[in-house]
């Protein structure tokens, strides 16, 4: 998580560790008391050794050099491919997967929300997937519910919305009376 999170921000990891003290001081960032070695943290296991805050994102656009499209962006497709390679994991590795889905849920949500927001339905819709997924296991089923409705409401007013301007593209049939297209 530390190295999604520094790439998130495109910084140095000198830059990050400065970042992560004082994100833990603020509670934005928690930090496993019982936590391996550095070497050993930054190994496959150091996604278990963090919880981010929901209110990370903001923060972090308060100190990036990146604009906040940019950052929110890069967020959204950073918790993408986390719920996706979770998802994926949760067959080999049930235990730590959900323990690290349960406590991430509400970046994974933000992070959906970020990636309905900027239209990329094909994705949004992976990863709805994916966090439905997640919600089934917790019997969270209202909550899964409720945000496979906004998506799909989003996703055929896309559908919608694109039929439109399709249809708004094509040449009249006047046009081809004449002989050619306006």
């Amino acid at each position: 998580m530390e190295v999604m999170i520094c790439r998130l921000q495109d910084g140095k990891m000198q830059d990050w560790r400065k970042m992560r003290d004082e994100l833990a001081r603020a509670a934005l960032l928690t930090i496993d008391q019982g936590a391996q070695s550095e070497s050993a943290r930054m190994k496959a296991t150091s996604w278990l050794l963090r919880r981010f805050h929901p209110t990370l994102l903001p923060t972090l656009s308060r100190n990036s050099r990146l604009p906040a499209v940019e950052l929110e962006a890069r967020y959204a497709q950073a918790y993408y491919q986390l719920a996706r390679y979770e998802s994926q994991e949760d067959n080999k590795n049930p235990l730590p997967t959900r323990a690290l889905v349960v406590r991430e849920l509400p970046n994974f949500r933000r992070a959906l929300d970020l990636t309905l927001a900027a239209g990329d339905m094909d994705t949004a819709v992976e990863f709805a997937d994916s966090i439905a997924k997640f919600l089934n296991f917790f019997g969270r089923w209202s909550e899964r519910d409720a945000m496979m409705e906004v998506v799909s409401r989003q996703f055929q007013s896309s559908v919608v919305s694109h039929q439109r301007s399709a249809v708004s593209r094509q040449p009249s049939s006047a046009s081809f009376v004449h002989g050619h297209a306006r």
